[in-house]
């Protein structure tokens, strides 16, 4: 197995949980089946791995946290920056930006996306060999 993308921006809220507002009465966060599996794989595979939310303060705290529950917190090198190897040979410009730099982005509100499915994200991430 070897990856087709090697940054990947993951959304948090709707693709790696369950869909929730932050701001919402229930608190519970609920792990998407698949979503720990993929992103050790990922990790494993070597992918540079970006928490990219737009929760912030206690709610990110919240979100990190719920990462560590589940061993995971470690895979993602980066929340809400950009790589800056990446920003420093390509995009000097990007440094600046909000909008972060990857190769692909994973993320409930992406168009054309009807359901997040970690099992078919992977086949779309890595290309099996032989």
């Amino acid at each position: 197995m070897k990856l087709k993308y090697k940054v990947l921006a993951i959304d948090f809220d709707g693709t790696i949980t369950l869909d929730q507002d932050p701001d919402s009465q229930q608190k519970q966060l609920i792990m998407r089946f698949g979503a720990v599996e993929a992103i050790r794989l990922f990790h494993k595979l070597g992918a540079t791995l970006i928490l990219w939310t737009c929760r912030t303060d206690q709610y990110l705290q919240q979100a990190l946290d719920f990462l560590e529950s589940y061993g995971i917190r470690h895979c993602f090198q980066y929340v809400n920056e950009h790589v800056p190897d990446i920003i420093e040979q390509y995009c000097k410009t990007c440094s600046e930006s909000r909008k972060i730099w990857a190769d692909k982005y994973i993320d409930d509100r992406n168009l054309g996306v009807k359901e997040i499915n970690w099992f078919d994200i992977i086949k779309e991430v890595i290309e099996m060999e032989g």
